[in-house]
């Protein structure tokens, strides 16, 4: 049975996921703090002290101990932070604790989701909705989702009001969900999405193309030294996309046919600099920093 409508910012083309800022408790208040990161193992203790970006290890043993904690005692951190390792951690965690060190041990399985949700930041998505909110003052409140699907469905299923993803997904989601806006200089597939308009158009931005093709990445002196090599990997790829059994398996699929666009190098590395342009802009809110 289908569903509300509800609606959708995609990226243009085919490709991973959506985006986000990560919602996350209240920051240290003195952006100055000493804060002390240990990476803990069987052996050795991996320390890094921010902000001054101080690195050293230290043996996981007695002696090991004793070196840092009077060494850690020097810069009063405001706080130490490590994973819980099963029985690892325990000597490093009681010895700073005991010398009036605040330490938090955290759950290892929450770090790694943090840092692979850093990971989903950076996609074209993410980009696009941030350069949007800039060039028109709109306030998003973007949350990661791993990969297309999830994110419509996140939008389906009214956890979220809109997604930013491939276009492709909310098109093989057909009723139940309308394509609001495309970050794309013009529209590719208007019967199939309500005839939606450009992101640009509605929003009177500027805004690149930001899409989500898969490319092959060759080192500029290899492209220089094997043209015929590469001029066959090109005639490759378009005889591979002209094939009829394959474009038939892409509508079998719920894709459409207009999707299979092999490009050009040109019209790729021209997107990448502009796409490298914005993340760079945005470079702190995609990595966490």
């Amino acid at each position: 049975m289908a569903g509300p409508r509800y609606g959708f910012w995609p990226a243009q083309m085919r490709g991973e996921s959506a985006m986000s800022r990560i919602q996350g408790k209240a920051p240290i208040e003195n952006e100055d703090a000493t804060v002390v990161g240990i990476d803990v193992s069987k052996a050795t203790l991996d320390v890094f002290i921010h902000p001054a970006g101080t690195k050293f290890s230290v043996c996981n043993d007695q002696r090991g101990l004793a070196g840092l904690t009077r060494r850690l005692a020097q810069v009063s951190p405001s706080i130490v932070v490590m994973e819980a390792t099963g029985r690892y951690h325990r000597a490093a965690w009681l010895a700073l604790h005991g010398a009036g060190i605040k330490v938090a041990v955290i759950n290892p399985y929450r770090s790694r989701r943090f840092a692979d949700v850093i990971g989903r930041l950076a996609k074209t998505d993410t980009i696009g909705m941030l350069a949007l909110g800039e060039a028109t003052g709109a306030e998003f409140n973007l949350i990661p989702f791993g990969g297309g699907n999830p994110t419509a469905m996140a939008a389906i299923t009214g956890e979220v009001d809109a997604s930013a993803l491939p276009l492709a997904n909310p098109i093989t989601f057909g009723e139940e969900a309308r394509v609001l806006g495309i970050f794309a200089d013009e529209n590719p597939v208007p019967d199939q999405t309500n005839d939606a308009p450009t992101v640009n158009e509605v929003a009177g931005t500027d805004l690149p193309p930001l899409t989500s093709s898969r490319a092959w990445a060759v080192q500029a002196d290899a492209i220089a030294e094997n043209p015929e090599l590469i001029e066959i990997l090109k005639q490759t790829m378009r005889q591979t996309l002209e094939d009829p059994e394959y474009i038939e398996a892409v509508r079998a699929s719920g894709v459409p046919a207009e999707f299979i666009d092999p490009g050009n190098q040109e019209e790729a590395m021209q997107e990448a600099a502009e796409t490298r342009e914005l993340a760079i802009q945005y470079r702190d809110l995609l990595t966490g920093e």
